[in-house]
């Protein structure tokens, strides 16, 4: 995905002509009547989506058009996010401090919810030893919130593995909401340091 970023996406008014010309056979300057004109063309095959589907995702690719270069600026910025790794006592100054840097005024909300995770744990524990990593994440995808790896002291052997799976049961069928934290254990991992 971020290599697809990073070369651009969406069409300009060139290139939706190109496209227009080149699919469709048809010489246009303008794809204001693009569904009128695909429908009278009787050469245009549309397979399983209607032609207003069809269109409608043409004109939404061209509205939203993001430079090559501007999506080279984004991949950095995201990289950059994703790069953000320290203790969870200090990491809410480090995003401030990246959210500083890259002018990213609209985060406020997420540096206060980082703070408030963080003093809502260390009023609980120590926090010297957990790490907030921003790259961290499963392979499983109905977490959508916090995900975390338990390890032994050495820090080396991985014991439970978990994370925060709101919508779950919605996606297994449930009308109703449950939030929830699961978690499972490594047990041949657990059994070596036993």
């Amino acid at each position: 995905m971020l290599n697809r970023l990073g070369q651009g996406v969406g069409y300009d008014e060139l290139k939706k002509d190109e496209i227009i010309n080149e699919r469709l056979g048809l010489n246009v300057n303008s794809s204001a009547n693009l569904v009128d004109l695909i429908n009278s063309n009787s050469n245009s095959g549309s397979g399983s989506r209607t032609v207003e589907e069809i269109v409608s995702r043409f004109q939404e690719k061209s509205e939203n058009i993001v430079s090559e270069s501007n999506g080279k600026q984004m991949v950095n910025l995201i990289k950059s996010f994703l790069g953000l790794n320290a203790s969870l006592d200090t990491f809410p100054n480090i995003l401030r401090e990246f959210v500083s840097d890259q002018k990213l005024d609209f985060f406020k909300k997420e540096i206060d919810g980082m703070e408030e995770f963080k003093n809502a744990v260390s009023s609980e524990m120590d926090i010297s030893k957990f790490n907030f990593n921003n790259d961290f994440g499963h392979s499983i995808e109905f977490y959508d919130g916090v995900m975390f790896e338990i390890y032994d002291q050495s820090g080396n052997i991985k014991l439970i593995t978990g994370g925060r799976y709101d919508k779950l049961l919605n996606i297994l069928g449930s009308r109703n909401n449950l939030s929830a934290i699961g978690f499972a254990t490594n047990n041949n991992n657990l059994s070596k340091i036993l």
